[in-house]
């Protein structure tokens, strides 16, 4: 049976970001902070039903404004991405890019207590919801603050 989580989380991610919707950043204020603002670890991923643990160390996000530092999320080596949330709408909406002449990749996410779970397209656009189950297209990324 072939396991969907046996590839690398960088490389299905990167992915993401060439199946995105290209547009242009919108730059935002950097003293904005966002409910996001801090240090998240990775627990697990969930793609196609099943859950896939992550190592210690191997996914970490560090948000500050409107970037993020990013380890395991678009390549295994750190990565600044520029980022922008919007928490008005249901589900939540969070946009990350490399370069900011690159295009956005296109996510969904929901913060319950210390818990952030971010939904992210496999293929096409935004995720409508944060599901993993198959056929869904989305891959959810479960990190908890540090």
């Amino acid at each position: 049976m072939r396991q969907p989580h046996r590839h690398c989380l960088a490389v299905v991610l990167s992915l993401c970001l060439a199946a995105a919707s290209p547009s242009t950043p919108r730059a935002t204020s950097p003293a904005q902070a966002t409910e996001l603002d801090g240090t998240w670890v990775g627990q697990y991923s969930e793609a196609e039903g099943q859950r896939r643990d992550f190592k210690p160390g191997e996914v970490r996000m560090v948000f500050q404004g409107n970037q993020a530092r990013a380890t395991g999320i678009v390549s295994p080596d750190e990565a600044t991405l520029g980022v922008e949330v919007n928490p008005r709408t249901t589900p939540r909406q969070l946009d990350y890019w490399i370069s900011p002449d690159g295009s956005k990749t296109l996510c969904v996410y929901e913060v319950a207590g210390d818990t952030l779970r971010i939904g992210v397209p496999r293929s096409g656009g935004r995720p409508t919801a944060i599901s993993s189950a198959k056929g869904s297209r989305t891959v959810v990324l479960v990190l908890k603050r540090q």
